[in-house]
């Protein structure tokens, strides 16, 4: 039997030890992990008409940890969110100015963590581990996968027959 830990373990670890290193750094800012990622990539994104949808989806989010986020987000005066005049289904997210002050500091943060995961990593280390992460992530969204069947290597679900 091996020592090694479970794939999922080591995920978990790792996520675990970003979130450790990004409480420090961000407590300051009343912001979270998660809420600086989403911060970060609203900033950058801030000429673009975004919705929680988009952020639902690029960060594969479930609805409700996004409106969680973004409501802490804005009552920390980072963000306005508003109805779409186009959609009044849709919420507009707008960034104010004090997330663009802070925007500094947290790429800061984020390049510093970024760093520390690819410390020792060459090119073609980083390229096959964000080649694997990205199927881990495919993987696990594949719902017929979770069902008992097997992803091909084009991601098309085989369902497996026991005869």
């Amino acid at each position: 039997m091996t020592n090694r830990l479970p794939f999922g373990v080591m995920i978990k670890i790792v996520s675990n030890a970003l979130d450790s290193a990004n409480i420090s750094s961000l407590k300051a800012m009343e912001l979270t992990g998660s809420q600086s990622f989403i911060l970060n990539w609203l900033c950058e994104h801030r000429d673009s008409r975004i919705c929680q949808r988009d952020i639902e989806q690029r960060f594969n989010l479930r609805h409700p940890t996004v409106c969680g986020i973004l409501r802490r987000l804005e009552k920390n005066d980072f963000i306005e969110i508003c109805p779409d005049e186009e959609d009044r289904r849709q919420k507009l997210i707008l960034v104010k100015e004090k997330a663009l002050i802070e925007k500094q500091q947290i790429d800061s943060i984020l390049l510093s963590n970024e760093d520390a995961i690819l410390e020792g990593l060459s090119e073609q280390e980083q390229e096959a581990l964000l080649s694997a992460l990205e199927k881990i992530v495919s993987n696990i969204k594949n719902p017929c996968c979770s069902q008992g069947g097997t992803a091909s290597r084009n991601h098309n679900c085989i369902k497996e027959v026991n005869e």
